[in-house]
């Protein structure tokens, strides 16, 4: 055979045997990947929630581990995942541990509902993250008023194993207020302590106050208690603001009848002018007699907002040439036996999820409410669950741009937590009411949703190329 031909035959026979290993192979069945588990992002959160008679723990996902125990205690209790977990009886704070997936998808908050005695009324705390910096106003040291005494107590709560050093940082009516036993104040490991306001000044005016370690690091939350003489009528949590910033929005502000009243505090060495905006069933609109504010240097003042709500919820906007820390302090009636206290502090816009936590009880109702600082109608699915996990109760809110719509629950006996998914490209805010005209005392609570840190990069669903690795 000629060589010729030799690579004649040779390059037939090539051309053929790929052929057949084509045709074979397109003919073979081809194998599904098995389905695979969602990467969980990496990272651990620890939350902190006040001692209280209730905790509520919500789970939004089965991926991940979730844990608690009391601070200072060893071994974590572990919380089933994607489900809520009710705890009672916590005579001490809890520490909630979220690892993997589980520290983007759920939170905690403590509830308490006392028909009598020194925490009457109704309470509702957004479990917190321990930080070196935390920011709250609208504080009071003034006992002793015959018609409405006020006292609030800062509980420093160190989850840690080194002792923290804490300063408190006053900022009253008139600048920077001293006092003896605000510097310096120890927090052992593992431990709480609470420092009452009143054992350290009085007076009636509201003051703003930092939270600063400047050893490890702490969570805080405040006890407001009201009083008519000697008769408690009210008591509630204050979680934190967020940082201060140019623009603070208060979510979640109640309707109804009281008072309602702004506390704006400005850490800052220059005087400035703040402008209000209440963000309303109806949309925006300067409150009547509140349309702005004159706060002086490292300074706290307020002003009412009564007139301006109407009775009606809604969410106030403030906007500052300087960072403002901003709280809307509400009352279920005027001064008086009946008088329970809110306080609602400044909050982040709903980012992916938000979840209240919520461990309620019969005869209170709940009011989910959510701002829509956008320039657009959005459309707000948000779902009630169970303590099992089940659905128990869903909606699409349509909250029209610049105002605030609710959501209302009849049924809180039953619910252990709702959610709200954000729709891409919104910008909103939300906050949970709860109330009750059954106890002696016209019960009133309010906490801005928990905001868990948005995905960064994890927590994605894998992508599977079938054609891959053939």
């Amino acid at each position: 055979m000629s060589r010729t031909l030799l690579r004649l035959v040779t390059v037939l026979g090539l051309i053929l045997l790929v052929t057949a290993l084509t045709i074979g192979g397109s003919l073979l069945p081809t194998r599904e990947p098995a389905a695979a588990r969602p990467v969980d992002p990496d990272g651990r959160t620890v939350t902190i929630c006040p001692a209280a008679p209730t905790i509520s723990v919500a789970s939004t996902t089965a991926w991940g581990s979730l844990g608690v125990r009391e601070v200072g205690q060893e071994g974590l209790r572990t919380i089933p995942t994607g489900t809520g977990s009710v705890l009672t009886d916590n005579a001490a704070p809890m520490l909630m541990v979220a690892e993997g997936r589980q520290n983007q998808a759920s939170a905690a908050s403590a509830f308490a509902r006392e028909p009598a005695g020194p925490s009457r009324g109704l309470g509702l705390a957004r479990c917190g993250t321990p930080a070196t910096s935390l920011w709250f106003t609208g504080l009071v040291s003034n006992p002793d008023d015959p018609v409405l005494g006020l006292r609030s107590e800062v509980v420093l709560i160190n989850p840690d194993e080194g002792q923290a050093e804490i300063d408190l940082v006053l900022f009253g009516p008139s600048g920077v207020q001293t006092a003896a036993g605000t510097r310096g104040i120890a927090v052992p490991a593992r431990s709480v302590r609470t420092v009452a306001l009143e054992s350290l000044f009085t007076r009636p005016d509201p003051i703003g106050v930092e939270v600063r370690a400047n050893r490890g690091r702490v969570a805080a939350v405040v006890r407001q208690h009201v009083s008519a003489g000697v008769q408690p009528t009210g008591t509630d949590w204050q979680v934190s603001s967020t940082a201060p910033a140019g623009t603070q929005v208060v979510p979640g502000v109640p309707g109804g009848p009281g008072p309602r009243t702004l506390v704006l505090s400005n850490p800052n060495q220059r005087r400035t002018t703040a402008t209000i905006e209440v963000l309303g069933p109806q949309g925006v609109f300067s409150p009547a007699d509140a349309a702005s504010i004159d706060i002086n240097a490292e300074s706290t003042a307020s002003v009412s907002l009564t007139a301006g709500l109407g009775g009606e919820p809604g969410a106030v906007r403030v906007v500052a040439d300087q960072p403002l820390v901003a709280a809307v302090v509400a009352r279920s009636a005027e001064n008086g036996p009946d008088a329970d206290v809110a306080i609602q502090p400044a909050s982040v816009t709903v980012s992916g999820i938000g979840i209240a936590a919520l461990a309620a009880a019969p005869g209170v109702t709940g009011d989910v409410l959510v701002t829509n600082g956008g320039d657009a109608e959005v459309v707000v699915p948000l779902t009630a669950d169970g303590a099992d996990g089940g659905e128990l109760a869903a909606t699409e809110l349509v909250v029209p741009p610049g105002a605030t719509a609710g959501w209302r629950l009849e049924a809180m006996a039953e619910i252990a937590s709702v959610r709200l998914d954000a729709p891409e490209g919104s910008r909103l805010w939300a906050g949970v009411v709860v109330s009750s005209s059954a106890d002696p005392v016209g019960g009133l609570a309010t906490s801005p949703l928990s905001v868990p840190e948005r995905q960064q990069g994890g927590g994605i669903e894998p992508d599977f190329d079938p054609g891959a690795g053939r």
